[in-house]
């Protein structure tokens, strides 16, 4: 059974089936933008790890630079309880910065990532030269 944005007292659960498996996820929701004028970041790629360093989900902002994922905060079954709830989150985009945070999916998280624009370059669109 998959729950999703749930909140109960996870300490009350008792799985006794063998084949009967919990599993309870959370919300991610990342907001990315520009440091320089707040405006959203699109395609950035947020990537998000586990507390082994293995990638657990990843996805690209929107034109808003807005993302929102779906995290597994813990498993359950018969044998135990498997507690992921803690991951670090990438954040990258091309002539960005770069931004690595913890999160705690013990609940659902927002977060607001910042990037700053690295180097100079020529705007064929508006024909215009940034100065960062």
């Amino acid at each position: 059974m998959k729950l999703y944005n749930v909140t109960w007292n996870k300490s009350d659960a008792v799985i006794e089936s063998a084949n009967f498996v919990l599993e309870n996820y959370n919300y991610l929701e990342a907001n990315v933008t520009d440091t320089a004028d707040s405006s959203g970041i699109e395609g950035a790629n947020v990537s998000v790890f586990n507390s082994e360093d293995e990638l657990s989900e990843s996805g690209l902002t929107n034109s808003s630079g807005y993302l929102k994922m779906v995290l597994l905060e813990f498993m359950q079954n018969s044998s135990g309880k498997y507690v992921e709830g803690n991951y670090t989150v990438n954040t990258t985009k091309v002539l960005y910065d770069e931004d690595s945070r913890q999160v705690n999916m013990s609940g659902n998280v927002w977060i607001d990532v910042g990037l700053t624009l690295l180097v100079n370059y020529w705007n064929c669109t508006s024909g215009t030269y940034n100065f960062s």
